[in-house]
C-alpha cells in the first residue's frame, strides 16, 4: 500500500482524487486514517468524514506516515514477540501530536508541521528491526532514564547504532524524502546544535517530554530552548495530552 501511494504522489499530474483513490482500496486503512484525523492528537474543528477531506487538510506527508504506521506497527505486521509494539506506535504518535501541536503555534506551513509528524511518528521504527537481538534490546530497556542522550548511548553500546539512525535508513530504503531521513537520523538533538533543523529540534522536543513530565530549558542553549519557549512548549504538551486522554 505504501509503495503504492509513493508511485502514485511522485507522478506529475497526480491529483488528490489518484491519491484517494489507492487508501480507499484499503477500507480498514481508511477507517483508521478517519480516527486518527478526528482524535485530539490533531486538534482539528469539526469532524472529518472522508479520506479526501483528511488527505487535504494533513496533506501527503502526514499521510504516508499514517499509512506506514499502520504496516509496520499494525494487525498482522511481522515484529519481535517481546517488543510492545502498541506501546511503540501510542509513544510515536504522542510524540507526533506534540510536535505538530507545536510546529502549529510556531506558525510554521501545514507541509513543515507535517513533516514534523511524520518524523516524529516514525523516529523509532527502526527499533522493529534492532529489537530482535534479544540481548542488546534488553540490555537498552533495562536503562530507565529519561534522559534522551543516554539512551542514546546505551543504544549504540548495545546494537553498534541508536534506533534513529537504524529507523532513517530503512526510511530512505522506502523512498523518504532526504529533509525527514536526515531530521530522524540526527535524534535526539541538543539545543545547542545550531545545524540542526528546525523540524529536528521540535522531534526532540517532542520525544524527549514522551518520557518526562517536563522538558527543562539548557541555559546555554540559544534560541531553541530558552526558558520562555521551553514553558510554552511544555504548556502546549499538556493541552495535548489533556485532550488525548
Amino acid at each position: 500500500m505504501h509503495a503504492r501511494l509513493i508511485e502514485v504522489s511522485a507522478r506529475p499530474n497526480s491529483t488528490i482524487t489518484d491519491v484517494v483513490a489507492v487508501l480507499e482500496s484499503d477500507l480498514a486503512l481508511c477507517a483508521e486514517i478517519l480516527k486518527l484525523v478526528n482524535s485530539a492528537f490533531f486538534g482539528l474543528s469539526g469532524d472529518v468524514e472522508s479520506v479526501g477531506r483528511a488527505v487535504s487538510l494533513l496533506g501527503l506527508d502526514t499521510i504516508h506516515a499514517l499509512t506506514l504506521s499502520e504496516k509496520v506497527f499494525g494487525p498482522g505486521a511481522t515484529t519481535p514477540k517481546h517488543l510492545d509494539v502498541v506501546q511503540l506506535r501510542r509513544t510515536g504518535l504522542r510524540a507526533a501530536g506534540y510536535a505538530r501541536t507545536i510546529a502549529t503555534s510556531e506558525g510554521w506551513a501545514p507541509d513543515i508541521a507535517g513533516r514534523a509528524f511524520l518524523t516524529a511518528l516514525l523516529r523509532d521504527l527502526g527499533l522493529l528491526v534492532l529489537a530482535a537481538n534479544i540481548a542488546a534490546f534488553d540490555q537498552v530497556r533495562a536503562v530507565s532514564t529519561g534522559d534522551p542522550w543516554v539512551r542514546s548511548r546505551a543504544e549504540m553500546d548495545a546494537f553498534g547504532c541508536t534506533v534513529p539512525e537504524a529507523s532513517a535508513y530503512l526510511l530512505g530504503l522506502w523512498g523518504f524524502s532526504e529533509l525527514v531521513v536526515d531530521a530522524v537520523a540526527c535524534q535526539p538533538t541538543r539545543p545547542d546544535d545550531t545545524g540542526a533543523t528546525s523540524v529536528a529540534q521540535v522531534v526532540s522536543f517532542a520525544h524527549h517530554r514522551t518520557q518526562v513530565s517536563h522538558v527543562t530549558a539548557d541555559p546555554g542553549a540559544d534560541i531553541w530552548l530558552d526558558e520562555a519557549r521551553s514553558q510554552r512548549w511544555n504548556d502546549l504538551c499538556d493541552g495535548a495530552a489533556e485532550m488525548s486522554g
